[in-house]
């Protein structure tokens, strides 16, 4: 059986995966800027590798997979370590590719 920090643990991380997978869902039925930050996340930019990489490998499928494997305090490291560097480097290229629409546009409308 899985001591409870862990089943507590695997449970956060579930949520993490829905918010995320909500997170960009809204994003893809949001504003121009919106979708084109989510296209250079996902698809065609130069932080691709890093997304699926740090954020979805390193930081959602390694914890859950060494959480299932039963680990011991090496597993428990590597777990903060991969949760933690998938949190920073999804907070990081969410600013770098974040795209604003203006708020107030001076052009003439047509």
């Amino acid at each position: 059986m899985m001591p409870p920090i862990h089943s507590a643990t695997l449970i956060a991380l579930v949520l993490t995966m829905i918010i995320l997978a909500a997170m960009l869902q809204a994003a893809n039925r949001g504003a121009p800027g919106a979708r084109m930050s989510l296209r250079l996340l996902l698809r065609e930019g130069p932080y691709v590798k890093a997304f699926y990489g740090l954020v979805v490998l390193a930081g959602l499928v390694l914890p859950f997979v060494l959480l299932l494997a039963q680990p011991s305090w090496i597993g428990n490291l590597l777990i903060a370590i991969g949760v933690l560097a998938g949190y920073y480097t999804f907070r990081s290229l969410v600013f770098k590719v974040g795209l604003y629409d203006p708020i107030i546009s001076f052009a003439p409308e047509s």
